[in-house]
């Protein structure tokens, strides 16, 4: 949500989208073949996080599966930090567009014609900097939770 605030963006616009849908698409398992259809199907607006390396690929498959090539794609890479930058482009032409593209992370993705608001509504301007804000997360270890040791009250 902030991402698209950020992007000036608004993610339910009367008249664009009634729905958005939170989706992860960072392997080609992440989503199951059967779901394909469904997502180029709907008007609501798909937001893909941790999507950016793998935008092509996520194109290909919601134009295949009948989405027009033609429905605006935004990428949001760090956004609402002081890096934040935004592309704007298509389901058809983003490859070409961002063939040449390193994609900072943490990236996200909006996909339907709110996308294209970006433009209208951006508040304020940004500059490409292939800076990461980020240290790349490799893997993150959580140590095992326990609890703390219970001292007896003595009344």
């Amino acid at each position: 949500m902030g991402a698209a605030a950020a992007a000036g963006v608004p993610l339910t616009a009367r008249g664009y989208s009634k729905g958005i849908r939170l989706l992860t698409y960072y392997n080609s398992e992440a989503i199951a073949n059967t779901d394909w259809q469904n997502l180029a199907a709907t008007t609501d607006t798909l937001v893909f996080y941790m999507s950016g390396e793998t935008c092509f690929e996520l194109a290909a498959q919601l134009i295949a599966h009948g989405k027009l090539a033609s429905t605006p794609i935004l990428l949001a890479e760090q956004a609402t930090t002081p890096l934040q930058a935004f592309q704007l482009s298509t389901l058809g032409t983003c490859r070409q567009q961002w063939s040449s593209h390193r994609f900072l992370s943490p990236a996200l993705l909006i996909i339907g014609e709110v996308a294209a608001l970006h433009q209208q509504f951006a508040w304020a301007s940004y500059e490409a900097n292939p800076k990461e804000f980020f240290a790349p997360v490799r893997k993150i270890v959580v140590p095992p939770f326990t609890l703390p040791a219970v001292q007896p009250s003595i009344h």
